[in-house]
């Protein structure tokens, strides 16, 4: 039960950080520069899912 609650911290974080990433990046102003809206959007939604699979993990 242990690793399943360390992998739901894992999967909450990392796809925090990568939504937060991809957020970011949609700002042209910002001093770590930016990318196209598509590539954004796609990080949006796969740190979505993985926020989501966090989540999973954590209720079981």
């Amino acid at each position: 039960m242990e690793r399943y609650v360390q992998l739901g911290v894992f999967h909450l974080l990392v796809g925090a950080v990568i939504v937060f990433m991809a957020v970011w990046a949609l700002y042209p102003a910002s001093t770590l520069g930016s990318e196209p809206w598509w590539h954004a959007a796609l990080k949006i939604i796969f740190g979505a899912l993985m926020v989501g699979a966090g989540l999973k993990l954590l209720r079981t």
